[in-house]
This record gives C-alpha cells, structure tokens and sequence, in this order.
C-alpha cells in the first residue's frame, strides 16, 4: 500500500515558549489597595478573622479571602464593598448567584449601601 501524501514533519526547532506574563503596573496597585482594604474592613468589624458569611456546611471559620460585593473596577475598592469570607464560602457564593444576590453577597454595578 502506497501513502497519498507524505507523513507529518516535525519542526526543526522546538516550540519556543513566551514567559508568564508579570502583572502591570497598574494591576499590582489595585492589588495593593484591595489588601489594605481587607485589613481595614477586618479590623473595623471587629469579628476578627470570622467568616461573614457563614454558609451551613461549607464553610471553614476564618476568614482569609475579600470578596467584592460589586465587582472590581475604578472606585470599587472600598470597605463598603468588602466581604471577608473564607475560600469556601467564596466558592459558593460564586457558585449560587441567585442566592448570593439574594443574600446581599453580590449586587448589581449600580448598588449603594443604604445607611
């Protein structure tokens, strides 16, 4: 049996790979400020490192994670936006979004705490 067309040719030279990508300048700024925001809001409430959330059989206790309650973007990076949750607990709210927005753990872009 004769091939129709010839077999595959492997490159001369191995696949260069590009490096990992470094965070920008400007990503590793907000990263900053939102930690500082978690230390602020952790401290303010007083709970320490407990979990806000408290979902019934996932959650682990303390609290290791911010989660914004928003979204990220320009402005948000507040206290006002801030949910200190543990790495489950933070799963699962992304995980049930009904229930989340439902619960307060998520709102809309436009939500404003209302005193």
């Amino acid at each position: 049996m004769t091939r129709s067309t010839p077999p595959l040719s492997r490159p001369r030279h191995p696949l260069r790979r590009s490096a990992i990508r470094r965070l920008t300048k400007r990503r590793v700024v907000e990263q900053r400020e939102w930690r500082e925001v978690f230390r602020t809001r952790r401290e303010e409430c007083g709970i320490g490192s407990v979990c806000e959330a408290m979902i019934f059989q996932v959650c682990e206790g303390e609290s290791t994670i911010g989660h914004h309650i928003c979204g990220r973007g320009p402005g948000l990076n507040t206290v006002e936006n801030c949910l200190c949750v543990c790495k489950n607990c933070h799963a699962w709210i992304h995980a049930h979004p009904a229930e989340s927005y439902r619960r307060g753990w998520m709102a809309k872009r436009n939500w404003k705490e209302t005193p």
